[in-house]
């Protein structure tokens, strides 16, 4: 993402006071959220993509934002004089080192933030504030130590092992953030994803435990997980705005899931999406759209 090489964002990543002077004390917070699990696709459905779990809820960042304004106003009115800068994920903030610090998990294999009871099931937000309070204990152990299950679920290997990773191969990055081609190399991987990529998250023994029964989600289920190829390569930009709007699935814009749609129709073999796919070279002119295009269509010609 642009903003983070800024020097800025570079120079708040390592001194928050960048972002709130006098600031004492970051509290790290954590909204969980299920995983949607993998239904398979029978023989004779429709082609259909997959949209990550956390992108079915509405846009986290507003709600996220809301909860935490509510803690901080608390904090402002319990230590008159205080100051407070709320935090997502859309301001230069180390939140997954702040998270572990502050107790709530271990980083695992994947970088992703892992907790005891939910996985990495969560979403971050942070309160930076001037007042000084005393740290949470970090949480000892790591359960990810000797397993690799998330590396070998990576459908692009951007998982590099040691909790690192190539977010150039990241399907998440190239199907949200990324605003060019999809590198060919990476077009099988994307399979029938249209937006984000959950493998890692899956495969993860730790995101197969039931939510506690007093978890309570802050933000509302808005789409279904999967989407009718057919129904979605037909919607314009105006259609796209009037389904997706309150959604993360905006953040890719209209072009970028329609470039995602293309791929994931390739990938599909259904030859009954060629025609579609045809008429589509002479209503976009985008030529990141008319490489996706030539590319799926001599993919789906050959298959067929």
């Amino acid at each position: 993402m642009p903003y983070l090489a800024r020097q800025d964002s570079r120079l708040a990543r390592k001194d928050p006071s960048l972002l709130l002077p006098g600031v004492r004390t970051v509290i790290s917070l954590a909204a969980p959220y299920p995983l949607v699990s993998k239904d398979p696709q029978k023989q004779n459905d429709p082609p259909q993509g997959r949209v990550a779990s956390y992108a079915c809820l509405e846009d986290y960042h507003n709600g996220l934002h809301d909860l935490a304004a509510k803690l901080a106003k608390q904090l402002r009115i319990l230590a008159p004089g205080s100051l407070t800068r709320v935090c997502v994920d859309t301001t230069p903030v180390l939140e997954k080192a702040y998270a572990h610090k502050a107790g709530l998990g271990w980083i695992g294999q994947n970088t992703l933030l892992f907790n005891p009871e939910y996985g990495s099931r969560l979403l971050l937000a942070e309160i930076l504030t001037t007042l000084e309070l005393p740290p949470d204990p970090v949480l000892t152990g790591d359960p990810c130590a000797d397993c690799g299950l998330c590396l070998e679920a990576c459908p692009t290997g951007a998982l590099l092992g040691d909790r690192k990773m190539d977010s150039r191969r990241c399907l998440s990055y190239l199907t949200i953030e990324n605003r060019a081609e999809i590198p060919i190399q990476f077009r099988q991987g994307l399979g029938n994803r249209v937006f984000g990529c959950d493998a890692c998250q899956q495969a993860c023994p730790y995101n197969q435990l039931p939510f506690p029964p007093e978890t309570l989600l802050p933000l509302s289920v808005r789409l279904s997980p999967l989407v009718d190829l057919q129904t979605e390569i037909e919607m314009d930009s105006k259609d796209f705005k009037l389904k997706y709007a309150g959604t993360p699935v905006m953040r890719a814009k209209h072009l970028g899931f329609l470039r995602n749609l293309i791929i994931a129709a390739a990938n599909s073999d259904d030859k009954n999406l060629l025609p579609q796919l045809q008429r589509l070279k002479s209503e976009y002119q985008d030529p990141m759209l008319q490489e996706t295009l030539d590319w799926s269509i001599d993919n789906l010609t050959i298959r067929n």
